[in-house]
């Protein structure tokens, strides 16, 4: 049941857990994921257009993740 709740995402609950949901975290986590999508569109698009892509502008998926727990 721990698992059920804690760890295992649900597709219905936007793939976070409903222990996110029940704790208000989903919002949180939902607005991360789409700050570092935003992110990689934009550096791709970057990419794609012919521009170098310097060390500053690494995308950190775990800075962002820690933010959120």
């Amino acid at each position: 049941m721990d698992y059920y709740n804690n760890e295992r995402v649900h597709e219905s609950l936007d793939n976070v857990t409903p222990a996110d949901v029940y704790h208000g975290r989903h919002r949180e986590i939902l607005a991360a994921r789409q700050q570092l999508k935003a992110q990689t569109l934009g550096r791709r698009r970057w990419y794609n257009q012919g521009y170098e892509l310097g060390d500053e502008e690494l995308i950190r998926p775990s800075a962002i993740r820690e933010c959120v727990y």
